[in-house]
């Protein structure tokens, strides 16, 4: 079974964003639907090499786990109500980790995420999972 090893969840608001990811660090970090029994289940993987709480609150704005029209209408995934996070030490932790939980919850089959993680810029690196 996959894991996160990431603190949370949190209610997926800009203020619990804002409360719970205190630090400007790299870091990674999972979208999803939290259920009434408390499982969280991963829509989406994603990760920032500086400031893991800036792109959290982009992601939020952006919509991330939120159904479109289509999927409001016809019932589709559950909508994302809760995040978890981790920071990193480096940028390099942090793509490594974004790596292993992306190949662990589904790749683009079964997250949001459209494309495999991008390596920090200018850093050289390929996933630890697939070599990409």
């Amino acid at each position: 079974m996959a894991t996160l090893d990431m603190d949370g969840p949190y209610q997926l608001t800009s203020t619990s964003v804002q409360q719970a990811v205190t630090q400007a660090l790299p870091g990674t970090f999972a979208i999803g639907h939290r259920d009434k029994t408390g499982r969280f289940s991963v829509q989406y993987i994603g990760r920032d090499d500086a400031n893991l709480a800036q792109a959290l609150l982009q992601a939020v704005g952006r919509g991330v786990g939120q159904p479109g029209l289509f999927g409001r209408m016809l019932g589709g995934k559950q909508q994302a109500n809760a995040f978890k996070f981790s920071y990193s030490n480096s940028p390099q932790a942090a793509y490594e980790k974004q790596c292993r939980s992306f190949h662990s919850f589904g790749e683009t089959r079964s997250l949001e995420n459209s494309d495999h993680p991008t390596p920090p810029p200018g850093s050289g690196l390929t996933c630890p999972v697939c070599g990409g």
